[in-house]
């Protein structure tokens, strides 16, 4: 062994026993802070789960307000396809112009424009893709309500809410749904 190994374990050795003194001192704040995020992260999730079937009951009792809350994501989805649709017709113009002529002489402005084409089809298509499948989701979950309700969580169900939807779905339909027992 030479002597610049027992120079460096010298420095090393002291600093890892240093830094293990100090994760044993802070390893319980980490901790605690890790389990206040889970159970901040656990109430979210509750409660995205006990909002979201409180307004497939509501919707299931009130198919017209369904209906105009589907209209409504319907138009703005058509504005935001709007916005993808001029996104596009961008990128199109952008190539189109870039071909064969001397409109864009400058290859950092042809990416300027390449990239403002892009950025507005993105702005049209996140809230496009947003949209559509929150009303799908939505009118998926109002349609086979049964389905959706068994497999909410018993804790957050409320079994005379769901048979007053029941009835009003029956009426609606003129089809008899069988009732689910909770789990």
């Amino acid at each position: 062994m030479t002597r610049q190994f027992w120079m460096d374990q010298l420095v090393y050795v002291p600093r890892a026993i240093f830094l293990a003194v100090v994760m044993i001192f802070i390893s319980p704040y980490v901790q605690r802070w890790r389990d206040k995020r889970a159970i901040a992260r656990g109430q979210k999730k509750t409660k995205k789960v006990n909002d979201h079937y409180s307004r497939v009951i509501g919707y299931a009792l009130d198919p017209h307000g369904l209906t105009q809350y589907l209209v409504l994501l319907g138009i703005l989805a058509i504005g935001s396809g709007s916005t993808m649709t001029v996104g596009m017709v961008w990128l199109i113009v952008v190539t189109l112009a870039g071909t064969g002529s001397a409109a864009i002489p400058n290859n950092y402005l042809s990416l300027y424009w390449y990239g403002m084409g892009f950025f507005i089809w993105l702005i049209g298509v996140v809230p496009w893709f947003r949209l559509t499948s929150q009303a799908a989701e939505l009118w998926l979950h109002v349609q086979s309500f049964d389905k959706y309700v068994a497999s909410v969580p018993t804790e957050f169900r409320n079994l005379e809410l769901e048979a007053k939807a029941r009835e009003k779905l029956q009426s609606i339909s003129g089809n008899t749904v069988p009732p689910q027992l909770p789990r």
